[in-house]
């Protein structure tokens, strides 16, 4: 007989500082459920930032699964006015030759899976990002127009993708494996002014260690072809934690990363270990060792639903530049 799930209600607190934002608060507000019994968790949540530089950002995020995970809807809507930091392109970037901008920026993301056989899906998604600047420095990189991604612009897009998922637990994997491939397409037939494609592999191994520890390995690959806006690009910080979003970007990543979870050590507290590295190019045959920036840390998982096993996690990331603080709710990966 099938276990009964609960549906559980999150909400987190969202509170940082930033040269950029100064003060910053927000929620994170998200609610879990199971459309049948036979299926995956499903969540909607609706996180929301302001700061005291009068910046926000609000989304709204969704995962839909349907009975015997035969259908699955995903998608992201948001609109934000935020601040980033704009470091260079490519390995050789230097963290002290920066530029600080703003920009107004709205979207939506959406996708759809539907299970073939077994633990096989076939996918598609579309997405769509518009970009507004609001300030950045006069005389800076960005004002040259020779930076793809510098002005005004939209960006269109649908994709393909193929994944194994014969996890047992997408919300605190303990055994299985998830690899997915997919290729993307974005052009100027739906309205976009950046005409590139893109492909990508993200290949995870999921182990049980003793009774409840787990052990996570992932390597993952993307590349992008053509003229993709630098906004866009892939970044080490998206698979590393330890660096700033944007620190290193460029259109070809390589990560590796692994992590190891203790739980529990104490009641509904466990610990978490992780280290990586990851690299970008220009070109893929140009990456060498070389390239790759290191990080590792630790973090504290707190299980908030046990029938679920979704943990809260605090994660402290540590990086060759900065140490980087996540509140936030599952796994990284």
């Amino acid at each position: 007989m099938a276990a009964e799930h609960d549906n559980k209600l999150l909400i987190l607190p969202i509170i940082f500082y930033s040269p950029e934002t100064e003060l910053a608060f927000g929620i994170y507000p998200s609610y879990l459920f199971r459309v049948g019994p036979l299926c995956r968790p499903s969540s909607v949540s609706m996180p929301a930032y302001y700061t005291t530089n009068k910046q926000f950002a609000v989304y709204l995020e969704w995962g839909i699964t349907l009975p015997e995970n035969r259908h699955n809807f995903s998608g992201e809507l948001y609109m934000e006015k935020w601040p980033d930091v704009f470091y260079g392109i490519g390995e050789d970037s230097s963290p002290y030759d920066t530029e600080d901008y703003t920009s107004r920026n709205a979207g939506i993301n959406l996708g759809y899976k539907k299970l073939i056989k077994n633990s096989l899906y076939l996918g598609a998604n579309l997405s769509l990002h518009n970009r507004k600047y609001l300030e950045y420095p006069d005389g800076g990189r960005l004002t040259t127009g020779e930076i793809s991604g510098s002005e005004d612009g939209r960006q269109t897009g649908f994709g393909l993708s193929v994944t194994w998922d014969d996890r047992d637990n997408i919300l605190y994997p303990g055994d299985g494996y998830f690899g997915e491939v997919s290729v993307g397409f974005n052009g100027n037939e739906l309205g976009g002014n950046y005409r590139f494609k893109s492909y990508s592999a993200d290949l995870r191994k999921y182990m049980t260690i003793r009774a409840t520890d787990a052990f996570s390995m992932q390597a993952a690959a993307v590349y992008l072809d053509g003229g993709p806006p630098f906004w866009a690009m892939p970044r080490v910080g998206d698979y590393l934690r330890g660096f700033k979003p944007m620190r290193f970007i460029d259109k070809n990543l390589l990560s590796f990363r692994l992590e190891y979870r203790i739980h529990p050590i104490w009641k509904r507290f466990g610990l978490s270990l992780f280290a990586g590295a990851a690299a970008v190019e220009s070109r893929m045959p140009n990456m060498d060792l070389d390239d790759f920036h290191p990080a590792a840390g630790f973090g504290i998982r707190y299980l908030f639903i046990p029938d679920e096993k979704l943990n809260i996690r605090l994660d402290f990331g540590i990086g060759a530049e900065s140490t980087e603080i996540y509140l936030e709710a599952g796994e990284a990966f």
